[in-house]
């Protein structure tokens, strides 16, 4: 689902009580796209008793000089794991970056592929994990800015039990509360 002609990103929202998995077919990776060439849309999956998995790609990308990366917004009751593809919300080289927020009420969070928010001119965005459990980061979590002016964004790594970050991050501030933290 996308924009063209400086017409805003579609949108992609799932709400189910069961697990979420967003998985490609044979070896087509999965793919859910919500970019366009004005501002980025969003994409909302919400499990309120289950878990998702993301095993391919979600994007929420502005595409044109001035487009704002969207949100990418996962929720679930019980555990969230993401792996082999990325989870993108950039801008373009004048414009902000989105947001990514992951949420695990009860569970743990487990990104074992790239996080980008980052932006132009407009600065970078955020990523946002928080878990009842864990929350274990293996990819690079990026939310600079660009350009002449773009500040970077902020990652916030908040867990009830540790925090791993077992990439690099690239960010202006970087927040993490836990009971157990590790790099």
């Amino acid at each position: 689902i996308s924009g063209v002609d400086a017409v805003a990103g579609g949108n992609v929202l799932v709400r189910t009580t069961g697990p979420i998995d967003v998985k490609g077919v044979g070896t087509n990776q999965a793919r859910i796209l919500v970019s366009s060439n004005a501002d980025a849309g969003f994409i909302d999956l919400v499990s309120s008793t289950g878990t998702i998995t993301v095993d391919g790609e979600l994007f929420a990308i502005g595409t044109s000089l001035y487009g704002n990366g969207g949100t990418i917004g996962l929720s679930a009751a019980g555990s969230i794991m993401a792996s082999n593809g990325q989870l993108s919300v950039v801008s373009g080289d004048q414009g902000s970056g989105g947001e990514i927020n992951l949420t695990s009420t009860q569970g743990t969070i487990d990104v074992g592929q790239p996080m980008d928010a980052s932006g132009g001119d407009g600065g970078g965005g955020s990523i946002d994990l928080e878990a009842g459990t864990d929350v274990i980061t293996r990819g690079r979590l990026d939310v600079g800015g660009g350009g002449f002016a773009g500040d970077g964004g902020f990652v916030t790594l908040v867990a009830g039990g540790s925090v791993q970050m077992l990439g690099p991050a690239f960010s202006t501030y970087i927040r993490i509360r836990s009971p157990g933290f590790a790099l």
